[in-house]
């Protein structure tokens, strides 16, 4: 599958040019890959993909485009999850029909490794991703769609398509897709075992 060496280069190249340490590491990491050997998985889908040719058709507008284009290519063989914490009544069904993501680097993943998550999120339109937090330390990359984000100690801010958003471990955060799917690249680096948690208190509005 010539679509997963290809993205795995065109985020390696995204993290070296980030000048942000913790991608600085994760770039080293993923040029260790034999990235002809990536390891496929089911296909399996989720609700929210039915937005994932808009999504990926926006991105391919944007900064993050070479990125897009290959990610395109593998979206259709992909397994798209969702976190387990999130099940039953705890997220509600609603927000579950409209979220999900695909990893394809991280333990039992294309390309396996134990020090990284690497992957995409897909959330709906006018879609609440509440308020959460895990272990690790995180960075998202929005790829396409007008969402606003909202950091522990920050206010909810809007944040456009090659922005950058850093989460420290344990800090609170959410997410706010508006009238269009949001995709975001997104890195997780520390305690990657770790799922994460809805928060006990929701983010203010």
């Amino acid at each position: 599958m010539t679509g997963y060496p290809r993205l795995l280069r065109e985020v390696a190249k995204l993290y070296r040019a980030a000048g942000v340490p913790m991608l600085r590491v994760a770039a080293e990491i993923l040029a260790r890959f034999d990235t002809e050997r990536p390891k496929l998985g089911s296909r399996s889908r989720k609700p929210v993909c039915r937005f994932a040719g808009a999504a990926i058709d926006a991105a391919r507008k944007g900064p993050l485009k070479d990125i897009a284009d290959a990610f395109a290519i593998v979206e259709p063989v992909s397994d798209w999850v969702q976190n387990p914490n999130y099940g039953g009544d705890k997220a509600g069904k609603g927000f579950l029909d409209n979220y999900g993501y695909v990893e394809f680097v991280g333990p039992n993943r294309a390309y396996e490794s134990h020090e990284l998550l690497v992957g995409f999120l897909m959330l709906g339109p006018d879609t609440l991703y509440p308020d959460h937090g895990h272990a690790a330390e995180e960075i998202y990359h929005v790829a396409s769609g007008r969402a606003e984000w909202w950091r522990q100690g920050q206010e909810w801010r809007v944040e456009q398509p090659g922005t950058a958003i850093h989460h420290k471990p344990h800090q609170r955060h959410a997410m706010r897709a508006a009238g269009e799917p949001l995709l975001a690249l997104y890195c997780w680096r520390g305690e990657i075992g770790t799922a994460a948690r809805l928060s006990r208190e929701p983010a203010k509005r």
